[in-house]
């Protein structure tokens, strides 16, 4: 694949995270969701047969530029990396209304997923502040 060829479809994934988040901006779950959903589109471009092999994670700093100047803050390369990590952590259909981003962001330093599994429920049954929430891990 030449340079040119490459350009041409890194233009093609931009355009579509751009659309992504067009699309999804509304309630606590749906953001929860388009971020998932960036984390999911990531992963392909970094998988992609037709991005060079090591390439795509280069590309992050690129996206975080661009979302970051048409959707504003919330899509630095950190925020992106860590909608990578949400999507590998996370199966889309088990995402809860209940749970935002900053406590899903605070839940993926829970490595262990039955731990990480406690966590949900309480913040789900006992409505875990993020600040209650940090301390409940932090003590863990």
């Amino acid at each position: 694949m030449n340079t040119k060829q490459s350009g041409l479809k890194i233009s093609v994934y931009r355009q579509h995270l751009k659309e992504l988040i067009n699309i999804c901006r509304s309630s606590r779950l749906t953001h929860v969701q388009t971020y998932w959903n960036i984390g999911h589109h990531i992963r392909q471009i970094e998988n992609s047969p037709h991005i060079p092999s090591g390439y795509g994670s280069s590309m992050l700093p690129l996206f975080s530029k661009d979302l970051v100047q048409q959707f504003g803050k919330g899509y630095s390369v950190t925020n992106l990396r860590k909608m990578r990590a949400f999507c590998q952590a996370y199966d889309h259909d088990k995402l809860s209304p209940q749970i935002d981003w900053s406590s899903y962001t605070l839940l993926l330093s829970v490595k262990d997923p039955e731990a990480r599994e406690e966590f949900e429920n309480k913040i789900i049954n006992e409505s875990l502040s993020h600040r209650q929430l940090k301390k409940e891990i932090s003590t863990w």
